[in-house]
Order: structure tokens, then C-alpha cells, then sequence
């Protein structure tokens, strides 16, 4: 899996009580288990070997969280969480196949044209009544992927606002405030820009995620996660100012 949906919010609830080196290596297990779609290796040492683990802490680390987190079986060490998202992800890879090899999503049916003739002669009435019919209720049938219950992939602004929103709100930011500056960021740098930003920055966790989303975002548009680390690089460079040239403007 290249993505998986990442509840900023359970996880700090769930892992408050975690070292900084077991939180460390709970993420490196979160992505080495979706990355491989596989169960973590039974063996400690070759667990901690693909986590990066050097050091005997950070390898203690590894332990710890395994025995706290996942569930050791024959075939690994399981999570639940884990393999309930790569299911949902291999399930919607089925469906998707099976729409493109029928040509994809067939287009909606149109709703069928008014009928011209007129209604019948109302009983009683001599004559012959002149007004239309009214318009019939047509229903528009389902294509066959929405029959067959197939979910729409998330677009760049559902993942702006379902990954940007708890990271704001985690860092004191009210939820109609983030909002707010979710849709003005998407506004002045585009949707697929702000949601790669968003990643990057749960991934670097600053401690002002808000100033670090603006600085990466002012610099130019940003395609990728690693642009959005080059950008935050630089505008720290760019804020620089050499010791001589403090003294002389007087900059503190």
C-alpha cells in the first residue's frame, strides 16, 4: 500500500503513554506492516533489524511496542487495525478491475421524453381535453459499479480536510478555524498541493504545524512530500540572518 488513513487523533490517544523511541517504533511498524502488507516477522531481531533499530534501547523499544500493540501468531505478529485497511484497499482494487474490464463506470441513463399525446377524455366531458400530460417521474437507474457498491477513491480535498482538521485541532486550533484555513490554503495553492503539505507535516511534526504549513505553502506549489520538506527547508534558510548583519540592523 502506498496510502492508508492515519486517525491522528486515536493514535495520540491510544499512544500517550509511549516513549519518544517507542513511538518511533510503532510508526516504522505501522508503515513497514502496510508497506509490506505483511505481518511483522516473529523473530525480534529481524523485526528490529527492518525497523532501523541499532541500539539496544531503540531495539527494546521494538519489543515493547509489539508485545503491547500486535498480536503474536504462527505467521507473525498480527494487527487488527492493520490488516481490516489492507483488505479495504485490496477490496476496492477488486472492484475497480472489474469495472475496467467491463469498460469502466457505463454512463447514467437518461430520463425518458415527455409523452406527446394528450390525456383522455374525462368521463362526462363532451369534449376532448387540450392540455398535456403532465411530465412522468422517470427514475435514473444506477450504473452497475454504484449497484454493485463500489466507494469513489477520496479525492485531494477529502484528504485535506480528514487528515488536515485533526492535525490542527491537536494543536489547539478550533475545528471551524481549521476549516477555515484548510479552504483558504487550498484556495491560494490548489487541493493535490495542501494534501501532500499535510502529509509531510504529520510527518515531521513540528510544533506549530499551522506557521509550518504556511511557510511550506508560500514558497511555490508543492508536488510531492519531499517538495514540501525542500520547501520548509528553505524557508528556514531564507529566515537567516548572519550574526554581523544582526549587529548592524540591530536584529535580535
Amino acid at each position: 500500500m502506498n496510502y492508508y488513513p492515519f486517525h491522528i487523533g486515536d493514535y495520540l490517544t491510544e499512544t500517550a503513554h509511549l516513549s519518544w523511541l517507542e513511538d518511533c517504533a510503532y510508526r516504522r511498524l505501522l508503515d513497514l506492516y502496510y508497506s509490506r502488507e505483511q505481518r511483522i516477522p516473529l523473530d525480534i531481531n529481524q523485526a528490529a533489524r527492518l525497523c532501523r533499530a541499532v541500539s539496544k534501547d531503540e531495539r527494546k523499544a521494538v519489543e515493547t511496542v509489539l508485545g503491547e500493540f500486535f498480536v503474536q501468531t504462527e505467521s507473525g505478529w498480527l494487527h487488527t487495525r492493520c490488516d481490516a485497511e489492507i483488505e479495504k484497499a485490496r477490496e476496492f482494487g477488486r472492484r475497480a478491475r472489474e469495472n475496467g474490464s467491463k469498460g469502466g463506470r457505463p454512463p447514467k441513463s437518461k430520463p425518458t421524453e415527455n409523452p406527446e399525446k394528450t390525456h383522455p377524455v374525462i368521463s362526462g366531458n363532451p369534449e376532448e381535453s387540450k392540455s398535456k400530460a403532465p411530465n412522468p417521474i422517470t427514475k435514473t437507474s444506477y450504473s452497475e459499479a454504484n449497484a454493485s457498491g463500489a466507494d469513489a477513491p477520496p479525492t485531494a480535498r477529502d484528504l485535506v480536510f480528514a487528515n488536515g482538521v485533526p492535525l490542527l485541532t491537536v494543536a489547539g486550533v478550533t475545528e471551524k478555524n481549521a476549516r477555515s484555513m484548510l479552504a483558504g490554503l487550498c484556495k491560494r495553492n490548489g487541493d493535490e498541493a495542501v494534501a501532500n503539505a499535510i502529509v509531510a507535516c504529520a510527518k515531521e511534526r513540528p510544533v506549530e504545524p499551522v506557521s509550518w504549513l504556511q511557510a511550506v505553502l508560500t514558497t511555490k506549489p508543492i508536488a510531492s512530500k519531499q517538495d514540501a520538506l525542500e520547501a520548509r527547508n528553505r524557508a528556514v534558510a531564507d529566515s537567516w540572518v548572519p550574526p554581523e548583519l544582526r549587529a548592524q540592523e540591530g536584529v535580535k
